[in-house]
């Protein structure tokens, strides 16, 4: 058994795909849904991770998430934007590498990318269209993304 596990999870780690964005590994749409399961998300989490889903390509800024998941403060909103990406990678026992622009967002990196399109205005965090679509199998959301 403890064989199987092993070659599993060798497997899972191939198929990952390179985000050229950050350097992350993503994981496949199928590890995801199966972290969503198992996962025990809050109910602001929960929102966060709606809320990327629905706006897709067009990401969300920190203060939108912070707005979303009704936090008084963005730096609880980060502090549980990057919880999630710790509660996913622990479950699927991601690797995370931080280098270059992804220090200090190494644990959103599971989640999502960080995107400035000019220096005026905030980063939006794109979610991954592998969590994008776990998200709306998992938890029954519709996106025109």
């Amino acid at each position: 058994m403890k064989e199987l596990l092993e070659e599993r999870d060798r497997q899972r780690t191939q198929k990952r795909r390179l985000e050229d964005n950050s350097g992350t590994y993503v994981p496949g749409e199928w590890e995801y849904v199966e972290a969503l399961h198992q996962v025990r998300f809050s109910d602001a989490q929960v929102a966060m991770l709606k809320a990327l889903t629905i706006a897709g390509k067009e990401g969300l800024t920190i203060g939108q998430l912070t707005s979303t998941a009704e936090y008084k403060s963005r730096e609880t909103a980060v502090k549980a934007f990057k919880n999630t990406g710790l509660m996913i990678a622990e479950y699927l026992e991601i690797e995370l590498i931080e280098t270059g622009a992804a220090r200090g967002n190494g644990l959103a990196q599971v989640v999502a990318y960080s995107h400035i399109c000019n220096s005026d205005e905030p980063a939006t965090w794109i979610m991954h269209p592998e969590l994008r679509n776990a998200v709306r199998a998992v938890l029954g959301i519709r996106s025109n993304a």
